[in-house]
């Protein structure tokens, strides 16, 4: 009897669980709620950046700093070539065959016919990590190139990655959606460890 009790504590647990993780991710972050409509955490806005050398940083190429009321000083950043892309794939690249400086990859994949984010990768030198799951996850209806070539080589893509002058950042820019569910992504690697990331409805 102890041992029914017992297990029928654990799958109420499991359940809980598996419940919160779902009303958290549906209500909290980038994802759709029934109405189809994108919902954001509002902290993770350009707006509510404090104000300093990151802020200026994706100042220069994000959209809603040209939207906001105020004004943010831009500090000049350096695009990461685009070397390949394709309907669920972006990669980029700084260095040469032997040494690659920078690396960043970025894939999609289809979950109940929904297209999403599945792993972002930052490598700089030999060293490199996967993105955490929590931060890319509940990214949906990601746009990588407009136009690519027959051998996958970017024409127009909204999919862009800024170093800073310093070296010490950099920024994986998105600009996703489609018509007026349009938004952008900007995932922050300082000091080659993740940072933070700022999202935005267009």
């Amino acid at each position: 009897m102890t041992t029914i009790i017992q297990i029928n504590r654990v799958l109420i647990i499991i359940i809980f669980a598996v419940i919160s993780t779902s009303f958290s991710k549906q209500f909290c972050y980038g994802q759709r709620n029934q109405d189809n409509k994108i919902i954001y955490n509002k902290d993770e806005s350009f707006l509510n950046l404090p104000d300093g050398v990151i802020k200026s940083e994706i100042a220069f190429f994000n959209l809603k700093s040209s939207d906001s009321s105020g004004y943010t000083a831009k500090i000049k950043v350096n695009k990461i070539a685009h070397k390949s892309c394709t309907d669920s794939t972006a990669f980029f690249s700084k260095g040469n065959i032997y040494i690659k400086e920078i690396l960043v990859g970025i894939s999609s994949e289809n979950i109940d016919q929904k297209s999403r984010i599945k792993t972002i990768y930052y490598g700089k030198y030999k060293y490199g990590f996967v993105l955490p799951d929590s931060v890319v996850n509940d990214i949906y209806d990601p746009v990588f190139c407009h136009e690519y070539s027959k051998r996958n080589k970017p024409i127009k893509s909204d999919c862009k990655v800024y170093q800073s002058e310093d070296k010490r950042r950099v920024y994986i820019y998105m600009l996703n959606g489609k018509g007026e569910e349009r938004y952008e992504v900007i995932w922050i690697i300082q000091d080659d460890q993740y940072y933070s990331r700022v999202i935005d409805v267009i």
